[in-house]
């Protein structure tokens, strides 16, 4: 009974060193010089596509790992967003913005006037100046803090 066993289990290994007949699913086993095993019968590598060596020279880590964020040229920037917000305010003559900073969704804004204003004065410009920070970057909550010309 050992022995038969035996004989089994080897017939069972030999049986998985068989020779695996590649011409069916369109591949080669080698080309003319014996070189790229993986090469298809049209001469490409692989499925159909040629490998160059530029090849994934331009692309990020993120194009190859979809796990990865996006970190190219379209990522969203705060500082542009604080840009946006200084030419905006010096969009509207004889005010410019002096500090802008970002906390969560609210964007605060100081604004300086070139002149003195009364607080009346004060409360229509910084309406306005708000009013056209909010169509320029409409995910802020913003607020305006308006001061007199420096």
């Amino acid at each position: 009974m050992n022995r038969m066993l035996a004989v089994l289990l080897a017939l069972a290994l030999l049986a998985g060193c068989g020779m695996f007949d590649n011409s069916q699913s369109g591949y080669k086993d080698e080309d003319k010089q014996g070189k790229a095993i993986s090469t298809r019968d049209d001469g490409n590598v692989g499925g159909g596509h040629d490998i160059n060596a530029s090849d994934g020279m331009d692309r990020t880590m993120s194009d190859q790992n979809p796990n990865f964020p996006d970190i190219g040229g379209n990522r969203h920037n705060f500082s542009d967003d604080v840009a946006k917000a200084r030419e905006t305010v010096a969009s509207v003559k004889g005010f410019k913005a002096d500090e802008v900073w970002i906390d969560g969704g609210t964007m605060n804004v100081s604004v300086l006037s070139s002149k003195n204003l009364s607080s009346g004065e004060k409360e229509k410009q910084a309406a306005k100046i708000k009013q056209k920070l909010t169509n320029a970057l409409p995910r802020y909550n913003i607020d305006v803090n308006m001061e007199n010309g420096k």
